[in-house]
């Protein structure tokens, strides 16, 4: 009995260096290095948003090798699904972004 106590003893006393506390934060995270790192303004900036907006006109004006890779359908299988799928003429998200619903579907296909 005694023998087990004493390895117990052994091995705690073996780990107390791991239970002493939590290592020290690499120096650009310490507490007076951030702040300073994030006064200089080197974040990243948003990446600027652009690209063509999705309109019936738009895909109809393109070709139906470039649309069949963009959106994965000729445009006039997308203009046939929209009408059997009965989509409607127009989506409102959560945020309160409203879309036309033709544009909803051409996303969905772009995106799948």
């Amino acid at each position: 009995m005694e023998d087990g106590l004493r390895e117990r003893a052994q091995l705690l006393l073996a780990s107390l260096p791991l239970l002493s506390g939590i290592p020290d934060l690499p120096p650009f995270l310490q507490p007076t290095t951030l702040p300073l790192i994030i006064a200089s303004g080197n974040s990243p900036s948003p990446p600027e948003q652009g690209g063509q907006r999705i309109t019936e006109l738009w895909v109809w004006s393109l070709k139906d090798r470039d649309c069949a890779w963009r959106f994965h359908y000729t445009a006039s299988e997308i203009f046939q699904m929209v009408e059997v799928l009965d989509i409607p003429d127009k989506f409102v998200t959560a945020s309160r972004y409203s879309f036309p619903g033709f544009e909803a579907f051409c996303l969905l296909c772009a995106h799948f």
